[in-house]
């Protein structure tokens, strides 16, 4: 495990949230300088050329507008996009696997996190909380407070006899239902 580290699943779309943690790294920071968000995604902030800059969305805009405020760039690592055996590697190798999405139903990311036992803070949307218990098998938050992520995430840094029961209770709770 690289301590001090954070993974997401998805950087793509707003819906999947990772401005909300972009918005939780720093207060992240100020506790733990060291911490690593890992974001699966091409990078928004590559400027090569022309033609990088103009595919840029909206969306990748705005993260990269978060990045530039908060003055994290150094913290955050896009991944590219991953197949599933690099996802899994880079899943195995986070201290906490986060799903800041603003709507869910049934999120696989958060399933194989759990299965793979990676401490996980998810936002209490839709079906997700039907595959998380908070405070048992990880911990929920609502979707729009980022300090409340930020908060659950230093939880797990900061204890690490929770973090390994809150993972044992996932892997177990998503070995049954899997």
């Amino acid at each position: 495990c690289e301590k001090h580290s954070i993974f997401s699943s998805s950087s793509a779309s707003p819906l999947k949230g990772a401005h909300q943690i972009i918005e939780a790294l720093p207060i992240i920071l100020r506790h733990y300088p060291d911490t690593k968000l890992y974001l699966t995604g091409n990078d928004p902030r590559e400027s090569s050329g022309l033609v990088h800059r103009l595919k840029r969305t909206g969306y990748q805009k705005y993260l990269c507008k978060l990045l530039d405020k908060y003055e994290i760039n150094d913290a955050v690592v896009f991944t590219g996009f991953l197949n599933e055996q690099q996802m899994a590697e880079r899943c195995a190798k986070s201290n906490v696997y986060v799903l800041p999405s603003c709507i869910e139903n049934s999120p696989n990311s958060l399933c194989e996190a759990m299965l793979m036992g990676v401490p996980s803070v998810a936002s209490d949307v839709g079906g997700v909380p039907s595959l998380l218990e908070s405070g048992k098998d990880g911990f929920l938050y609502p979707f729009d407070e980022p300090y409340m992520l930020a908060y659950r995430v230093m939880q797990l840094f900061s204890d690490e006899q929770l973090a390994k029961n809150l993972s044992n209770n996932a892997r177990i709770r998503a070995l049954d239902r899997h």
